[in-house]
C-alpha cells in the first residue's frame, strides 16, 4: 500500500497535502487531506509511477536497469514500520552479589550516558544505555505500596482488554502474512542471479567497485573544496564570477547554451547520497546520457577545458572550486557512460538482494521459525558476497517453501483469517463501549478503524479464493505477478496495522511490567530534554509562580503558535508529541500547553489544563481553556493560545530591567471579578471567549501520559539524585486531591489529549512511519 501526498494548498498552519490512494488501497486516510508537521512532510520525491516510467521504459532497458527499478520498488513496499523490542537479558552465571554489583554499575553508567543526550556521538550509545536500564529494572522488586494510579486505572483496564483481544488476531494473521511474504520474495528474486551473471560477463565486478571508490574520492574532493572555499555566499560569488568570465571568453550563444545544460547538472552532486543511492544515481546517469547524445557532444571536452583554463586564470593558483571539480567529474563520466550505467545496475542488484534478505529476516523473526532464520542468514551472506551458485540454491529453496504464483496453499488458512476479521469487528464494539466508559471519544474512531480492517481482510480472503486467470483466459505472467504483488502488499499493510496495534496496546497495558518497551526510548529522551530546558528556563527563581512564569515565557518565545485547521476544511493535522514540539519550535495551543505542563512537572510544580463549560450548550463537553498552576492553595492562570498569563488586577508593570512583567491572576479572582477577563477583549464585537460565570466550577484536566504511570519509570526515578534527577512518574490521583481542595474546581479528570494524540497516530499506522522516514 502506498499513500501519495499531493500539494493542495498553503495555509496558516503550514503546507497542506492531499492524501491520494493508489490501487493498493490506502483506506486509513482516503478522501482526506492531511496537514503534516515538518518532521512528517515529504521532501522532493518522485512517485512510483514516475520512477518506473523513467527507468523501466528508458534508455537502459537493454541493460536491465528498468527491471531492477521495478524489483526495488516491490522489495521496499513491505518495509514500512514495526517496532523492535528491547533485547532479552542473558542469564549471568555468577553469584547473586556479583550480579547485583555489576547491574548497579551498569545502571549508574546508563544514567550518566542518558543525562548527556546532547553529547551523543551515535544512536548506539543511547540504545546501549537503555538496554542497561532494562536489565536493571528486570531485577528490581516493586515497592510494596505501589499500585496503578486509581484515576488512570479505568482507562488502562480498557487498553488491557484491547491488548488481550488484539494479540490472538495478530497471531492468526502471522502465518498467512509470512507465506505471502515468502511468495513475494521468491517472485522478486527471480532473474536476479541471471542479471548478476550477465553483468559479470559484460564487465568485471571489481572494475565497477573501483568506480564506486572513485565516487567516494569525488565526495572527499568536493568536501575539501567546500571547506577551503569560505562561507557559502563567498563561494557562490567566486563561482558566479568564474562562469561570467567564461561566458565572456566563449561568445558563441549556442556554445553558451550547451554549457549551461552541464552547469544545470552540476548541483546534482551537492548531495552526497546521489552517488550512493540507486534511484538517484540512475537519474544522474540518465541526464548525462542525454548530454552525451547531443548533436554537438563532441565539443564537450573542448568546452570543459576552456572552463578549467578560465577558472585557473581567475583563481591564480588557488585550489579548484567545488563547481570546477563537479564539471570535470561530469565530463569524465560522460566519456565512460557505459561503465557508469553498469555500476548503476550493480548498485540496484545489490539493493534488491539486501532488501530481500532483510525482509526474509523480519519474516523469520515474526513467525518465530528457526529454518527461516537460517535461510535469511545464508541469503544475507550470499547477497553480500554475490555468490551466484548459493543464490540459485536459495532461489530453489524458496520455491520449495512457497509457490510464488499460486495461492492454493493459503486455502487451509481461510478459517484463521475469517476469525481474525471477526475478532476485529468485536474489537470495534469494545472500542465503542470503552469510549462511553472512559469519555475518550477517539476510541470511537479506533472502533471504525478496526471495523474497516476486518472488512479489508475479508476482501483479501475472497480474492485469494478467486481463480488466478481472469474471465477464464490464461493470465500473462507479468500481469499475474503484478496482481499477486498488489495482493501481497495490501495484506502486508493490514498485517502491519494489526502488529502496530498489538505493540501499542501491549505498551499501554504494561504499566505494571518491569521491562522496557520501544516506546520508552522516546519517553526517556523527552524527559531528559524537558528537564534540561526547565532548569535553564527557570533562571534563579525559587517560588512556584515565578518559576512557572519563566517556564511559560520560554514556551511562548520558543514555540510558535500554529492555528489548528478548521473542521470544515476537511484537513486532519497530525498531532505532535512534546518532544517533536520542542524540536520543531511550533505547535498548536494544546501542544504548547502540553509542553508547559511537562516543564512545570520537572520543576515539581503542579500544572493542569482547565476546561470551562459553555452555558449555551447544555450537555456539551467542557472546552479546554488555560493552564492552571497550583501554588499554596491557589490556581494561577496561563493562556497558551493568547501567549500570556491572565493579568491580575494591577498585574502589568515594567520591571527595573525594562521588559513588562505580568503577575498572573488566580482562578478565584477571575471567577469573582469579570473585569479581569474583560481587559482581554479586543473590542465589543471580539470579546475574550470566557466569562466569569463559567469559572464557578471549572473542570481540571490532568496530564497522565502512559510512561508517567508505569512502575519501571517509578523505579528508575527513585534512584536518581543530584544533577541526574528528573521526574519520570506522576500520580494523577494525588494531584487530583490537591486541585479539589481549591475554590471553583467542580471536577477533576484525566486530560484526554495525550491519548487522542496516540490514537490518531495509531490509526495512521504505517503511513505515518513512511512520512517520518522521508
Amino acid at each position: 500500500m502506498q499513500l501519495f501526498l499531493e500539494p493542495a494548498e498553503s495555509g496558516p498552519g503550514g503546507r497542506h497535502y492531499r492524501a491520494a490512494a493508489d490501487r493498493s488501497g490506502c483506506w486509513a486516510a482516503e478522501s482526506r487531506k492531511l496537514e503534516l508537521p515538518a518532521f512528517a512532510q515529504p521532501g522532493p520525491r518522485y512517485s512510483t509511477g514516475e520512477v518506473l516510467s523513467g527507468l523501466a521504459c528508458g534508455h537502459w532497458a537493454g541493460q536491465g536497469v528498468g527491471w531492477i527499478a521495478v524489483a526495488i520498488v516491490l522489495a521496499l513496499l513491505p518495509l514500512a514500520g514495526g517496532c523492535t523490542k528491547s533485547r532479552p537479558v542473558r542469564p549471568v552465571q555468577a553469584n547473586p552479589e556479583d550480579v547485583h554489583r555489576r547491574t548497579n554499575e551498569a545502571f549508574v553508567y546508563a544514567i550518566q550516558t542518558i543525562s548527556q543526550l546532547e553529547d551523543y556521538s551515535s544512536e548506539e550509545a543511547f540504545l546501549q544505555a537503555m538496554d542497561r536500564l532494562d536489565q536493571w529494572v528486570r531485577q528490581q522488586s516493586p515497592p510494596p505500596d505501589w499500585q496503578v494510579d486509581p484515576l488512570a486505572l479505568p482507562l488502562l483496564e480498557v487498553f488491557g482488554e484491547f491488548a488481550s483481544r488484539i494479540r490472538p488476531i495478530h497471531t492468526q494473521l502471522t502465518e498467512a502474512r509470512t507465506l505471502l511474504e515468502l511468495k513475494a520474495i521468491a517472485r522478486q528474486l527471480e532473474r536476479v542471479p541471471e542479471r548478476l551473471e550477465a553483468l559479470g560477463q559484460r564487465r568485471k565486478l571489481a572494475e565497477l567497485e573501483a568506480l564506486g571508490q572513485r565516487y567516494e574520492q569525488l565526495l572527499k574532493e568536493i568536501e575539501g573544496a567546500v571547506r577551503h572555499g569560505g562561507d557559502a555566499a563567498q563561494r557562490e560569488e567566486v563561482e558566479s564570477r568564474i562562469v561570467e568570465a567564461f561566458f565572456k571568453r566563449v561568445k558563441d550563444p549556442a556554445r553558451q547554451a550547451q554549457f549551461k545544460e552541464l552547469l544545470a547538472v552540476a548541483p546534482w552532486l551537492d548531495d552526497p547520497s546521489r552517488l550512493k543511492e540507486f534511484v538517484r544515481l540512475a537519474e544522474l546517469a540518465s541526464r548525462l546520457e542525454k548530454l552525451a547524445k547531443r548533436p554537438d557532444a563532441a565539443q564537450w571536452p573542448e568546452l570543459v577545458a576552456e572552463f578549467e583554463d578560465t577558472a585557473q586564470r581567475f583563481l591564480r593558483g588557488a585550489p579548484p572550486t567545488k563547481l570546477v571539480i563537479e564539471i570535470r567529474f561530469l565530463l569524465e563520466q560522460m566519456a565512460d557512460l557505459a561503465r557508469m550505467q553498469d555500476y548503476v545496475e550493480l548498485l540496484g542488484l545489490q539493493q534488491v538482494l539486501d532488501t530481500l534478505a532483510e525482509r526474509l529476516r523480519v519474516a523469520a523473526n515474526r513467525a518465530g521459525r528457526d529454518d527461516l532464520r537460517e535461510l535469511a542468514r545464508r541469503f544475507a551472506a550470499a547477497g553480500r558476497d554475490r555468490d551466484l551458485p548459493q543464490l540459485r540454491t536459495l532461489e530453489k529453496e524458496l520455491l520449495g517453501l512457497a509457490q510464488p504464483y499460486s495461492l492454493a496453499d493459503l486455502a487451509r488458512l481461510e478459517g484463521q483469517l475469517k476469525d481474525a476479521a471477526s475478532g476485529l469487528a468485536e474489537l470495534a464494539g469494545l472500542a465503542s463501549d470503552g469510549a462511553q466508559k472512559t469519555g475518550l471519544e477517539s476510541l470511537k474512531a479506533l472502533g471504525s478503524y478496526c471495523q474497516e480492517a476486518g472488512k479489508r481482510i475479508r476482501q483479501v480472503v475472497e480474492e485469494m479464493k478467486a481463480p488466478s486467470a481472469g474471465n477464464g483466459a490464461k493470465e500473462e505472467p507479468q500481469a499475474q505477478a503484478a496482481r499477486l504483488n498488489e495482493l501481497s502488499a495490501r495484506f502486508e499493510d493490514l498485517g502491519q496495522r494489526v502488529e502496530l496495534m498489538d505493540s501499542e496496546f501491549e505498551y499501554l497495558a504494561g504499566a505494571k511490567q518491569r521491562q522496557f518497551y520501544p516506546q520508552d526510548q522516546a519517553a526517556m529522551r523527552e524527559a531528559v530534554f524537558l528537564r534540561d530546558v526547565s532548569r535553564w528556563a527557570r533562571g534563579d527563581e525559587f517560588d512556584d509562580v515565578s518559576r512557572a512564569r519563566r517556564l511559560f515565557d520560554w514556551v511562548v518565545r520558543n514555540i510558535q503558535l500554529e492555528a489548528p485547521p478548521r473542521p470544515a476544511s476537511g484537513v486532519v493535522r497530525v498531532p505532535q508529541y512534546p518532544l517533536e514540539t520542542l524540536f520543531l519550535g511550533r505547535g498548536t495551543a494544546a501542544e504548547r500547553a502540553w509542553v508547559f505542563i511537562l516543564l512545570a512537572r520537572q520543576q515539581g510544580i503542579d500544572a493542569a489544563m482547565l476546561a470551562v463549560r459553555d452555558p449555551s450548550a447544555a450537555g456539551a463537553e467542557p472546552r479546554p481553556w488555560a493552564v492552571g498552576v497550583l501554588s499554596e492553595g491557589e490556581i494561577y492562570l496561563f493562556d497558551a493560545q493568547l501567549g500570556l498569563p491572565l493579568p491580575a488586577r494591577d498585574g502589568v508593570k515594567r520591571s527595573a530591567e525594562g521588559p513588562l512583567e505580568i503577575v498572573p491572576a488566580t482562578l478565584a479572582a477571575a471567577a469573582d471579578d469579570e473585569t479581569l477577563l474583560r481587559q482581554l477583549d479586543l473590542s465589543s464585537t471580539q470579546p475574550y471567549p470566557v466569562q466569569a460565570r463559567q469559572l464557578d466550577k471549572v473542570v481540571v484536566l490532568l496530564e497522565a501520559s502512559p510512561s508517567y504511570l508505569t512502575l519501571r519509570m517509578k523505579l528508575i526515578e527513585g534512584q536518581l539524585s543530584g544533577d541526574d534527577r528528573m521526574v519520570l512518574s506522576a500520580s494523577p490521583a494525588a494531584q487530583a486531591e490537591r486541585f479539589k481542595a481549591c475554590k471553583h474546581v467542580g471536577e477533576v479528570r484525566l486530560w484526554p489529549y495525550p491519548y487522542q494524540t496516540l490514537l490518531v497516530r495509531l490509526i495512521l499506522g504505517p503511513d505515518l512511519a513512511q512520512w517520518q522516514s522521508q
